[in-house]
């Protein structure tokens, strides 16, 4: 999907980041693509810009992007692919069931010959997705599952507001009953379930409407019949669009309960922990015991005594395995949107090779999107480690007034991680003697000390004074566990931690 987008997105995210001024030289370096490619690029987006964003010029300097405050680039990319004209084409092709070149011609205002390649490049898309482009009419047709599945990315990767598109059905009561139900059965959901479970009610009534219906197994109607997410979905029966026999409409009532049984998160995170740690123990899952250490001796460090990452993986490989099996997704496809930004990173190519290598069999096929949810939990493993080491730091300024301000200031910008004690001058020669101490930081600039590092200190910090800590804790961290810079956050030289 993100294929409609991806040579404005990527020239968007650079000078977004880049935050100055940026000669088309760095660009053409950076994205790859030539200097006048990049020049008709910028030309064109700057016409579908939001009225607080625009792309200045300079024949010296180059292009700079500026932003309104709290500009985000999602909500940049959105805005755009509202104006992308392919974008505009699918949008009718999704919400009309059937549509022909001259309606494409006459709704947004282009020629043929644009209508025929925006059909070609769309239809590479579709087929990368598993379903196809039917022509005069233009419809989607293939396996109803994965028509909908994409239907859903699409209206993900538009951001689309559900409550100002959804008109099928009463999205308030419908979410009230929802809510009922699940409370009433004990069934938790994940966050944001209540949203994309109100997107695919949406989408399974506009693809009834046009008589186009799902088919599962008898078997997976059996199986799933007698479930409580089978049970819930009959409850709200009344949201969805009658269909022609009871049959059709039992197939409809198991795709939502489908979706739904896939957005359950388990109740008790202690009782599952357990069950998870047992399962790695009795190489229930083999699979994922190798993958997970394999990372973890690629890592230097064992990620799976880590809590929160191994309870978020397995309920991540759960949702995938069922994904697979059904055709079911109710992932952020936004993601999708920072993958060639992602995908050359170290730590993100070492966990797809691992991925292909343990965990993938013929069944289970991981996609990029797996791969990205699976390096951000990494990721977060690594920054939740790295951000619970601290540090004791003895603390020695020239008066009360600098003490207190600079105390406050460490505690601003480091939070928990240096653990501070103030001394006087004098105790300098008693510091000297014990080792409970990991770092010195002072205002008075002639102290050193043999044993740890001292950091100086105007009596006002600057940035790069504080960032000498900041790096010094990076650094020791890294060392600690022999961990590349770019592996714990490939963002690093983006920004600075210092406000």
């Amino acid at each position: 999907m993100n294929r409609l987008n991806e040579r404005y997105s990527d020239l968007i995210y650079y000078l977004f980041n880049k935050n100055n001024w940026c000669s088309l030289d760095e660009l053409s370096l950076k994205t790859g693509f030539s200097r006048s490619t990049i020049w008709r690029d910028l030309t064109f987006m700057t016409a579908g810009f939001p009225r607080e964003w625009n792309l200045e010029k300079n024949d010296t300097l180059g292009v700079r992007l500026n932003k309104p405050p709290n500009g985000t680039l999602e909500s940049l990319w959105i805005y755009m692919k509202e104006k992308n004209p392919y974008f505009q084409t699918l949008e009718m092709i999704i919400l009309q069931n059937g549509v022909t070149v001259s309606d494409v011609v006459n709704r947004n205002h282009i020629s043929r010959s644009t209508v025929y390649r925006q059909l070609e490049k769309i239809e590479e898309v579709l087929k990368s997705n598993g379903i196809a482009l039917s022509s005069s009419p233009y419809r989607l047709q293939g396996d109803e599952r994965k028509i909908r599945r994409f239907i859903m990315q699409y209206m993900e990767v538009k951001g689309l507001d559900i409550h100002t598109e959804i008109d099928n059905y009463d999205t308030e009561e419908f979410l009230a009953s929802l809510l009922k139900l699940t409370t009433k059965n004990s069934i938790s959901l994940h966050i944001g379930a209540i949203q994309r479970l109100t997107t695919i009610m949406y989408i399974a009534n506009l693809r009834a409407s046009y008589g186009c219906y799902v088919n599962f197994p008898e078997e997976v109607l059996e199986t799933y019949q007698t479930t409580d997410f089978f049970e819930i979905s009959k409850r709200i029966f009344p949201f969805m669009y009658k269909c022609p026999s009871r049959y059709i409409q039992l197939q409809e009532i198991l795709f939502f309960a489908m979706y739904l049984t896939n957005e359950e998160k388990p109740i008790n995170r202690k009782d599952d922990l357990r069950q998870i740690r047992l399962n790695l123990r009795s190489n229930n899952d083999y699979s994922s015991k190798l993958f997970l250490e394999q990372l973890s001796n690629n890592l230097n460090y064992d990620i799976i005594n880590d809590d929160e990452f191994l309870f978020k993986y397995v309920q991540t490989m759960r949702r995938i395995s069922f994904d697979t099996q059904f055709d079911t997704d109710t992932r952020v496809n936004q993601l999708l949107s920072f993958l060639p930004y992602l995908e050359k990173n170290p730590l993100f190519i070492e966990i797809e090779e691992l991925a292909s290598q343990y965990l993938e069999c013929e069944h289970f096929i991981l996609e990029k999107l797996d791969i990205i949810e699976i390096f951000l939990l990494v990721q977060s493993s690594l920054l939740r480690k790295r951000n619970e080491t601290t540090f004791s730091a003895a603390l020695i300024c020239r008066t009360y007034v600098e003490n207190d301000y600079i105390t406050q200031v460490l505690k601003y910008h480091f939070s928990s991680q240096l653990q501070i004690i103030a001394f006087d001058i004098t105790d300098l020669e008693s510091l000297q003697k014990f080792n409970e101490f990991d770092i010195l930081i002072t205002t008075f600039g002639h102290l050193s000390l043999k044993h740890i590092p001292v950091f100086n200190l105007s009596c006002i910090p600057s940035a790069a004074e504080l960032n000498e800590i900041s790096y010094f804790i990076n650094q020791y961290f890294l060392n600690d566990i022999r961990l590349d810079d770019e592996k714990l956050y490939p963002f690093t030289n983006q920004f600075i931690v210092c406000h």
